[in-house]
């Protein structure tokens, strides 16, 4: 336990240290320009291998979403992050389907599980857009606790493409600017990064409603 505490600070330390370099550290970001400019094939994958290992530690994945927007651009960026985000959740949604169920259903590792699970089942594909669209999880790991539903791949996947798909958008579109305003001032990707968060916030908060109401309708 001691052990699985101590690498989830480890972790989560060199996530902040990698966040906070490619925001800030224009040298950092020159470097890794150069290397996804000369690693047309296997950059794009690192980017998807590195979202995985986030992912797998429930570790927020947005700092993916701000590379591949300093890295590719709005819309490579997208598409690159988006397929990144796909991977991870597909990983994480067989881990808990094939793995962690098994598990579960002979210590019951999880006591909180079963009412979510039961809510998931509930809501099928609806619950996964709802989820994903929630800018405070980190998305690429909801793939465990719907492993444990019996929501099916394919509705998982939907879901998660219509719900992430507009933060997907912004994170990416934060991520291009950010490169640009960087030598101006930190304070304009300060200003920046927490309009992103709070338009992301809002829109979920404001949007939510409308679809749990259009959910309880259709069922």
């Amino acid at each position: 336990m001691i052990i699985n505490k101590l690498l989830k600070l480890i972790f989560i330390l060199v996530w902040v240290i990698v966040f906070y370099n490619i925001l800030f550290n224009t040298l950092f970001q020159d470097t890794l320009l150069i290397y996804s400019n000369n690693n047309k094939i296997f950059a794009p994958l690192l980017l998807i291998l590195m979202q995985i290992v986030l992912a797998s530690f429930i570790l927020p994945c947005s700092v993916i979403a701000v590379l591949a927007g300093i890295l590719w651009g709005v819309e490579i960026g997208i598409v690159y992050s988006l397929l990144a985000t796909i991977c991870a959740s597909s990983w994480t949604f067989v881990v808990g389907r094939f793995l962690i169920k098994d598990w579960n259903s002979s210590i019951n590792i999880f006591s909180w599980s079963a009412s979510v699970v039961n809510l998931i089942n509930s809501h099928n594909w609806k619950a996964s857009m709802i989820a994903h669209a929630n800018p405070l999880f980190p998305g690429s790991s909801l793939g465990y606790i719907f492993g444990l539903s019996k929501v099916g791949y394919g509705n998982f996947l939907f879901g998660l493409i219509i719900g992430t798909l507009p933060l997907q958008i912004l994170v990416v579109t934060f991520g291009y600017f950010s490169n640009r305003v960087i030598n101006l001032s930190v304070d304009y990707v300060i200003i920046l990064a927490l309009f992103i968060v709070v338009m992301a916030i809002f829109l979920y908060m404001k949007m939510m409603p409308l679809v749990l109401d259009y959910i309880k309708r259709d069922l």
